[in-house]
Formats: C-alpha cells, sequence, structure tokens
C-alpha cells in the first residue's frame, strides 16, 4: 500500500479533515478503522488548490479554514456545499512556511505573517481581510503560543518576547534576558511556556514570574539530521518529535532525565520525503494526532498518560475509488495514473534521509505537473 501523506490535520467528529501534499486531494480519515475516505466529500466539491502544503487548520460553524503557505492564501473549505475557495493574502517571502499563526476570536481569524510587522484579520461574516500593524519590530518570527486570547511571539534573534492581546490588538514585551536561536515549536502548560530549539534545547517561560530557565538540553543532538521539530505535553512527559532523525525522545519531568522511544510497530518505516516528519497536528481533550508527513503510520499521544498509540492507514487509491473527472479537477485537468502519484520509497526507519529543509519539498511535485 502507499501512503497518501499530508503535512496537517483538523478533527471533525471523530475524523481527521486534511489534504493531501501530492494533487490537493481532500480527504477524511477515521480515527477507529483508519480508513482514508477520498470519496464522500463528493464529486461536487470543487477544488482551487494544486498543491498544498498546509502551515494552519482550524474548523468553525462547519467551515474548514486554512493557510496554504506554497500558494500563499487562506483556503475555506465549505462541507455543507462541498465547495472551496480561497482568499489571497500577500505575504508570499519564501517558497514555504510563511505563516506563524491563525488564531480564531469569534467571528474573525487572526492571521500573523512570518515575516512582517502585521497582522490580518479574516472576517467571517464579511469575507473580507482587514489589517493592522504590529507593535513590535521583528524581521521574523520564530514561533507563537496562544495563552488565552494572548498570542506570545518569540522573535529571531532576540532576547524579548512579545504578549499580543488578540481583543485589544496591542503587544506588551518581556526581557527575556537570553537569546533564544532556532526556535521551533512554544506549547503552554500550567502557567508555563514551553519552547523546543531544533538542537533539543528546552525553555521554560513562567508566565507569572517573567523568568526564562533552561530546563533540558539533549547534548546528543549536534547535526543537521537530528533536528527536533516539535514539542508535546502529555503525562507530566515532555515529548519531542524529529524534524528529520529517527529518534523520538521522552523525557520525565519528574527525574529530567531523557530516553530515546522504542516501541514502534514493527512494520513501522518513514519514507523519503525531503518533508520534517512530524508538522502539523491537531487535538481534542484526550489526544494529540499528528499528520501523516512522512510514515506509514499516524501518531496518536493521550494527553493523560503521555502513550504514543500507532494508527495504521487504510487507502485504496489504485482500486477505483477516484474517478478520472474528480482527478481531472484536482491536478490541472490533465491525465495522469495514480500511480505516478505516489512513487515516494519507504526507508528504514534508522536511515539518513539526504534532503533537508529549507529545500524544495517533494520535488516530485514539479516533475508531476
Amino acid at each position: 500500500m502507499k501512503n497518501f501523506l499530508f503535512s496537517n490535520c483538523i478533527l471533525i467528529q471523530n475524523r481527521l479533515f486534511s489534504e493531501g501534499i501530492l494533487g490537493g486531494i481532500p480527504v477524511l480519515m477515521d480515527l477507529d478503522s483508519g480508513i482514508i475516505d477520498v470519496c464522500s466529500l463528493g464529486n461536487r466539491f470543487v477544488f482551487s488548490i494544486k498543491n498544498t502544503v498546509v502551515d494552519f487548520f482550524d474548523s468553525f460553524e462547519n467551515k474548514v479554514y486554512a493557510l496554504d503557505s506554497g500558494e500563499d492564501q487562506l483556503v475555506i473549505w465549505d462541507l455543507e456545499k462541498k465547495s472551496c475557495h480561497a482568499v489571497f493574502l500577500g505575504c508570499s517571502h519564501k517558497t514555504w512556511i510563511n505563516f506563524a499563526a491563525l488564531e480564531r476570536v469569534e467571528q474573525n481569524y487572526y492571521i500573523f505573517p512570518k515575516y512582517e510587522n502585521r497582522v490580518l484579520i479574516y472576517h467571517i461574516d464579511t469575507n473580507e481581510i482587514t489589517e493592522t500593524l504590529g507593535d513590535w519590530e521583528i524581521k521574523e518570527i520564530q514561533c507563537t503560543c496562544r495563552v488565552n486570547n494572548s498570542v506570545w511571539i518569540l522573535p529571531k534573534d532576540s532576547d524579548v518576547m512579545y504578549c499580543y492581546d488578540l481583543d485589544e490588538r496591542k503587544s506588551r514585551v518581556y526581557n527575556l534576558k537570553k537569546m533564544i536561536r532556532n526556535c521551533v515549536h512554544a506549547i503552554y502548560h500550567d502557567g508555563c511556556i514551553y519552547i523546543l530549539n531544533m538542537c533539543g534545547e528546552i525553555y521554560q517561560w513562567d508566565i507569572d514570574k517573567t523568568v526564562l530557565r533552561v530546563i533540558i538540553c539533549l547534548e546528543t543532538i549536534s547535526n543537521e539530521i537530528e533536528y527536533m521539530s516539535r514539542i508535546v505535553y502529555a503525562g507530566n512527559k515532555l515529548i519531542l518529535l524529529p524534524a528529520y532523525g529517527e529518534n523520538i525522545y521522552i523525557v520525565d519531568m519528574t527525574t529530567g532525565q531523557a530516553e530515546i522511544y522504542r516501541a514502534y510497530p514493527d512494520d513501522f518505516y518513514y519514507y523519503h520525503t525531503g518533508w520534517l516528519k512530524y508538522y502539523g497536528y491537531c487535538e481534542n481533550k484526550e489526544y494529540y494526532y499528528f499528520a501523516l508527513c512522512a510514515g506509514n503510520y499516524l501518531l496518536k499521544i493521550e494527553k493523560v498518560s503521555g502513550e504514543l498509540i500507532w494508527i495504521k492507514p487504510k487507502i485504496d487509491l489504485l482500486g477505483g475509488r477516484i474517478i478520472d473527472h474528480m482527478m481531472d479537477k484536482v491536478i490541472c485537468e490533465s491525465k495522469l495514473e495514480l500511480a505516478d502519484l505516489f512513487h515516494i520509497k519507504p526507508v528504514n526507519r534508522s536511515a539518513s534521509n539526504k534532503k533537508y529543509f529549507g529545500k524544495e519539498i517533494y520535488n516530485r511535485i514539479g516533475e508531476i505537473l
């Protein structure tokens, strides 16, 4: 079976909604059976995207909203009408990863460009975009973290952090007294923001005490193929997920000890994709769900215990479940064999990837289209 890979996801009831990176096909994945359904959205669905790498997903009132970094647009799927349209944003500075955050407050979505000092506001009721200037001086946002109705913003090459109030549309600045470099992810838990840099250093920012300290430093991570990508707090553990390397690290917060995770399924492997192994994710009250970026299993993490659970997707792409005229709409009205879309070869989990962040993602896209 060839996997259907996607960079991000959002929960719709008990199913994951996403869009395949190759071809822009929207799918729904059942979380109990693992079955990926490419047909229930209907053949009346109108596709407006060719090749999507979604930075952020959200859902509201039976619609799905996504920031499409490659096409520089806000994509909106109407699940009732089975239609899709996009709003151009004008934030493209790089080939990929042009956004730092997508946050909703009531009927407004706040969009934070990664390389600009402004905030775009999408008004759901009018389908219009307005903007406000950020009261900060930032050349690049490393990462952000939502806490209640505020967004904490960590700039690149800076020893300060901003807290942007989404209601007042103003920010406060805090002196970290230390420069945090190469931040890749930040999460909130119990009054503190945990900041992960790509080399496995974890910083803890106490919001009330306004104190920053280093709590973990994984000295084993010293080169690009071992860089980290995401951090999760679950079961009094910090779980560090790799960007390119083979290892998931689990840090026990009671002892401060880190260990390498070993309990993979017997037939688990990663694909050589050139993309981060763990990137987009979504959550409900019980679990985190990570998008199927580069593996043959989807990762699910239980919040209470911190247990890692693996879901094996099931899809029959070559069995006639996607009809010809649907594929015509998806891939620029060109006739392609589905097998041509899925030439990403599996590799052993211990094998080193040869392509790294910043290069073309999925070079196959250009070859196919």
